[in-house]
């Protein structure tokens, strides 16, 4: 039972200041989490892909021990991620997955699910990824 000074209250994770000052707009880092470089590298890769974010994939891909084909526990890879994403952000999704091509992510990995990155970029209608899917399987 908390009592009304503590409800909701964690003690256990301090909040940013930029938060507690609700400054939102503006955040200090636009990262994919606050621990960028932190020991689950792969987790924060993942991470990047969902939030379409170039700077955090630029960065991760940039260290040597990071492994463009991590699995989440249904299988989806950062380029399956990146391959069904929306497309209004296309520009941005096509600069991740080419940069994850360069790094060695694998086009023929299937999820639980047996889709792959092309099939995810065929339902999210992307054209754009879809020709840099293509242009990897080719090569």
């Amino acid at each position: 039972y908390l009592n009304k000074s503590t409800r909701g209250r964690d003690d256990r994770f301090q909040v940013p200041a930029w938060v507690q000052n609700r400054q939102f707009q503006t955040p200090p880092y636009t990262f994919a989490g606050p621990t960028l470089l932190g020991r689950d590298t792969n987790r924060q890769l993942l991470w990047a892909a969902y939030r379409v974010d170039v700077l955090a994939a630029t960065m991760l891909l940039s260290q040597p021990y990071v492994n463009p084909n991590v699995q989440t526990w249904r299988g989806h890879t950062p380029l399956m991620v990146v391959a069904g994403g929306r497309n209004d952000k296309t520009p941005a999704l096509v600069k991740i997955a080419q940069m994850l091509l360069e790094k060695g992510a694998d086009v023929s990995l299937a999820d639980a699910n047996g889709k792959t990155a092309m099939m995810y970029a065929v339902e999210a209608q992307n054209t754009a990824l879809l020709d840099v899917l293509t242009g990897a399987m080719e090569s």
